[in-house]
């Protein structure tokens, strides 16, 4: 293998690392945003006056949490699909099993 070979192998490797350090990010920051949605549906589903003695603003709640829960509640999934968004849907099934 010649030296312009290795410099190329090498730039590609470095391009296919770099990828995937992107992609973690967005998923994470995507999982966050489902986290949050998840919580938002879970706040409609209290009674209201629970709602009120335990209010606490939606995004502090979530900006608590360090890392998103792996679960998702069937209300979550099922207004996601009222967005036409079933593949959406089935990949983060997908990914959190």
């Amino acid at each position: 293998m010649s030296n312009e070979e290795h410099v190329r192998r090498t730039k590609i490797v470095q391009q296919i690392k770099e990828l995937h350090r992107e992609i973690q990010v967005q998923q994470y920051e995507l999982a966050h945003k489902y986290d949050r949605l998840d919580n938002l549906y879970q706040l409609l589903d209290k009674p209201q006056d629970s709602f009120s003695q335990n209010h606490e603003e939606p995004s502090e709640k979530a900006a608590s949490k360090e890392i998103p829960s792996a679960g998702f509640s069937e209300k979550t999934l099922r207004e996601l699909q009222k967005y036409k968004s079933p593949e959406r849907i089935k990949w983060w099934k997908f990914f959190w099993k």
